[in-house]
């Protein structure tokens, strides 16, 4: 069976691994299932991205191979059918998840190899929440208090948005955790890291309070903090000698003493200039990697929108989203690009491989900025989510 070389894309693990994927939008499904089975023989992932307005999308063409499929990505607007397939996934090693409505719920709790997981919590994909063997957890949104407890040994664990989320899921084995990724919290009281004695890096992006800063001394394997895009009303002075740390955008600005003591030791505090007027958009070469970068450090003409996209404070990550749609819509026209995204939550990163690229998408983001009203900004950003 030859597979299709228009479809075959790629994606990045959670540990930071590279592969392959086998792409196709919600209105050209592969139901040839020699075709499905050959790209899951080569090591790709199974993807299905996009839809509109009333689309319903069935699984049940993954029925033939859903017991071979080891990498699977579900990213859609439509009503998902027939989710009770992806129950006889017993090779499912990672599973993408965040659709609109589902009609049934699924039982992944105990698929035995299912160790990375990025979804919106539901009771549609919930129980995966209880699976064991879960090592990698991605989770957009807030997670309903019914559903907050994670059983598996979570070594890595992303959470963006759920502003009036302050608190952590329950990890049943939070000794295992090595890296805390969360951004869009309205408040987040590091004490409650305290069981995570094998921390070694956190970021904490977006987020109006942090408390409890002193309570970070007490992760002695910690050697790395950010904050980005964070206040407190504590003192940042009181973080501890950790080995490798960063603030940027923080409020309040620490005193001149602290800022020399922790730049001259490695510490990065790149503190923004309030008179800085450069453009919000901006692209500039890599010349290590020979490649183009779109950035973006500031998000407040996001604001608006990202409030109605998920009611979370804008981040980096809102950035790349919008970028994304940006790229969809000139996808759409039949402009090629090839962005490879490395964004966190207080700045914004799409490479590319020609400066032509870069400079096109950087144009029309422009454009949008200017033109655009809340809402139809929003659409970007959901649209950007449903990128492959």
């Amino acid at each position: 069976m030859t597979l299709n070389a228009e479809r075959i894309g790629s994606w990045r693990r959670m540990d930071g691994s590279e592969s392959p994927s086998y792409v196709m939008s919600y209105d050209s499904i592969v139901e040839d299932s020699d075709e499905l089975l050959a790209a899951i023989e080569a090591g790709m992932q199974i993807s299905i991205y996009g839809g509109k307005s009333g689309g319903v999308t069935s699984l049940s063409f993954l029925d033939p191979v859903i017991e071979e499929i080891r990498d699977l990505y579900i990213g859609t607007i439509n009503r998902i059918t027939d989710v009770q397939v992806l129950n006889k996934a017993r090779n499912l090693r990672s599973l993408t998840f965040a659709t609109g409505p589902c009609d049934g719920v699924m039982k992944l709790a105990e698929l035995p190899f299912l160790e990375e997981l990025e979804i919106s919590v539901s009771r549609v994909v919930a129980s995966a929440l209880l699976n064991p063997n879960v090592k990698y957890l991605t989770v957009y949104g807030a997670m309903p208090k019914s559903f907050v407890r994670v059983r598996g040994p979570v070594e890595v664990f992303v959470q963006e948005g759920g502003r009036a989320q302050e608190d952590l899921p329950i990890f049943e084995q939070p000794a295992a955790m090595r890296s805390i990724w969360r951004a869009g919290p309205r408040r987040f009281d590091l004490g409650q890291l305290a069981e995570m004695w094998e921390l070694r890096e956190l970021t904490l992006g977006a987020c109006p309070d942090v408390v409890g800063i002193g309570a970070l001394a007490e992760l002695s394997n910690l050697e790395f903090a950010a904050f980005k895009e964070c206040g407190t009303s504590e003192r940042w002075e009181d973080l501890p000698d950790i080995p490798r740390a960063m603030l940027f955008e923080v409020s309040p600005i620490p005193d001149t003493d602290f800022i020399q003591r922790k730049k001259a030791v490695g510490w990065i505090l790149p503190l923004i200039d309030p008179n800085d007027e450069r453009e919000q958009i901006f692209v500039d070469e890599d010349e290590d990697e020979g490649s183009f970068g779109v950035f973006m450090d500031r998000f407040d003409a996001l604001s608006a929108a990202v409030e109605l996209y998920d009611d979370s404070t804008p981040s980096g990550i809102h950035g790349e989203l919008f970028l994304q749609g940006v790229i969809a819509e000139l996808r759409a026209q039949g402009v090629k690009l090839d962005p490879e995204a490395d964004s966190e939550g207080g700045f914004t990163a799409l490479y590319f491989p020609e400066r032509s690229q870069a400079e096109q998408v950087a144009d029309r983001a422009r454009e949008v900025l200017e033109e655009a009203n809340p809402g139809e900004l929003a659409a970007y950003l959901r649209r950007g989510a449903l990128a492959p």
